[in-house]
């Protein structure tokens, strides 16, 4: 009964934010965006706003992305962090990894194949999502660790619990993977 009250409410609040960026947006002039990981300058009020406030670059060879500093979250953790993020030439196709499970996330096709085990009360997810972004198929892999939230007593059991019900996985690949930018190789 609360999480369908705690979703409407996240609902309400994206809106809310959506429409007050629209309406904060709509006069300003925006200085030219030099790829995705740049801040936009909003002339009219002299601040600065980053696209993704708290995320860093991680830059190489290869690629850039952007990703949090860290997770946001108390229960939930990353076994590496950021997550590794590649060009390969994976097929979505069952196998060693796993079944494939072809997806679309926030109007983006994925290919994900999910994996888990369990040990000493925690359950380790391994997601593996995959992408095609400048004509290149690029990955995502991250492993995450969560908590048996019935080892808890109450407070904590239920702030596990909820943190692992509103925890959306699927939303931060694609943030990251949608700022991956693909370094022209000679």
């Amino acid at each position: 009964m609360k999480a369908p009250r705690i979703l409407l409410i996240l609902g309400i609040l994206l809106v809310v934010l959506g429409l007050s960026a629209i309406y904060l947006s709509r006069d300003t002039e925006k200085a030219p965006v030099d790829g995705p990981t740049a801040p936009v300058d909003m002339q009219a009020s002299g601040q600065v706003l980053d696209p993704m406030p708290g995320w860093k670059t991680y830059s190489d060879d290869a690629l850039s992305f952007r990703h949090p500093l860290q997770l946001s979250t108390k229960y939930i953790r990353a076994l590496r962090w950021p997550p590794l993020v590649s060009i390969s030439e994976v097929r979505c196709e069952t196998g060693e990894r796993g079944e494939a499970r072809l997806t679309g996330i926030n109007g983006h096709t994925y290919c994900v194949f999910i994996s888990q085990e369990g040990a000493a009360g925690s359950i380790y997810t391994n997601y593996f999502y995959v992408t095609e972004k400048d004509n290149r198929s690029i990955t995502l892999d991250l492993t995450l660790q969560a908590p048996q939230c019935a080892n808890y007593d109450d407070p904590q059991k239920t702030e596990c619990e909820r943190e692992r019900e509103s925890f959306n996985v699927d939303d931060l690949a694609d943030r990251i993977l949608q700022s991956v930018d693909v370094r022209t190789l000679p």
